[in-house]
């Protein structure tokens, strides 16, 4: 992947406090690690707290949908079929989108049923949920079902959808939601902040992460109690997938340190903010990408230590480790310390970087390694 992909998508969610792109395992477990990463975001903003139990009802649907759909699909496809999902909280609202494959054939009804769902009132909505709660209407039978019925009343805002063929049999079924604090101006009209979010926005999100094969993005807080929920999903995650236990251990440890880079490097406002992709290559190799905000009077410095790090084989890394541990703290000429060491240690690969000027006081610093 270029580098230069982790400004761009940091640019696109700049002003998210909050933001999760993730394709990958739908698990009970994975849902309630993304659930406790939203809760914690809206902990630490006192104007969002009344949004909490909705954006977790909200999320739960959005999580069952993708996994009821993709269960349906993988069963008659033989094949495994990639679900996304997407989280952003823009000030006082909280967008989250879902993306799964539906059936072609079946489009048209759910279209029609959504606009139905749209048209209605707020007591109009509750009066369908409870008739078909009378009848036992759920979702198999109703095609809506009441999680969309209750997601439109949840949300108080119209859902937003669109539908994107994929082949001649299957669609790709985009569903958004917006929740908003209930703020209005001063003519009593509602405030609109965040129509930058937009379902064409998504879709641009899934291409992206499709042609550059990444598994998950994230950007906001990388504090350890706001950054902990991702690393057990990834973890979680990982073991889902399979593959060497040795190598799981290694990717799960190079982003760990990866991480706490971000946390002790970067620019520190109301909190340390950054961005975070983990991706595959050609290869099929994991790659780990972080950037985050710096100060221009350590990149020199910073630069240095990546750069002699960039020169040494795993010996003299081996070497350079040990001395370092043993001085007990990075000389003038070190700079960035013993985790950028053990980054590269561990990957076995050259640390690919970048510097992109981002204001008077700072770059944009991207790092990227393989494994």
């Amino acid at each position: 992947m270029d580098i230069k992909v982790v400004f761009s998508i940091y640019k696109e969610l700049i002003d998210d406090n909050l933001s999760l792109i993730y394709q990958g395992d739908f698990s009970d477990d994975v849902t309630a690690k993304i659930l406790h990463l939203s809760e914690n975001n809206i902990d630490n903003y006192e104007s969002l707290s009344k949004l909490k139990r909705k954006v977790s009802f909200i999320m739960v649907e959005c999580f069952q949908n993708i996994v009821r759909h993709k269960e349906k699909i993988e069963a008659k496809k033989n094949d495994s079929v990639a679900g996304l999902f997407l989280t952003r909280n823009i000030g006082d609202d909280y967008f989250i989108t879902s993306a799964n494959i539906i059936e072609k054939h079946a489009v048209e009804d759910l279209k029609e049923k959504l606009k139905n769902i749209n048209a209605l009132s707020k007591d109009d909505l509750k009066e369908l949920y409870l008739k078909r709660l009378e009848n036992n209407e759920f979702t198999e039978k109703g095609g809506a079902g009441l999680g969309l019925i209750e997601m439109a009343r949840k949300s108080g805002n119209k859902l937003e959808f669109d539908f994107e063929p994929l082949d001649d049999e299957y669609t790709y079924f985009y569903l958004r939601i917006k929740i908003s604090r209930a703020i209005t101006s001063s003519l009593g009209q509602p405030v609109n902040a965040g129509e930058k979010v937009t379902l064409h926005l998504a879709r641009g999100f899934r291409h992206e992460m499709i042609g550059n094969n990444i598994l998950m993005i994230y950007k906001g807080d990388f504090s350890q109690n706001a950054i902990l929920p991702v690393l057990k999903m990834i973890e979680e995650n990982l073991a889902a997938n399979g593959g060497e236990e040795g190598l799981q251990k290694k990717i799960f440890w190079v982003l760990v340190e990866m991480l706490q880079n971000i946390s002790k490097h970067g620019i520190e406002l109301e909190v340390t903010d950054g961005i975070f992709m983990l991706g595959r290559d050609q290869d099929n190799r994991y790659y780990i990408s972080t950037g985050n905000l710096m100060h221009k009077n350590d990149v020199l410095k910073f630069q240095k230590h990546l750069d002699k790090i960039n020169q040494l084989d795993n010996n003299a890394l081996s070497a350079l480790y040990k001395q370092t541990l043993r001085d007990g703290q990075i000389s003038e000429d070190g700079g960035a310390g013993i985790g950028i060491i053990d980054i590269a240690r561990e990957s076995g690969s050259k640390l690919d970087y970048d510097f992109i000027d981002f204001d008077q006081d700072a770059v944009f610093f991207s790092l990227n390694t393989t494994i």
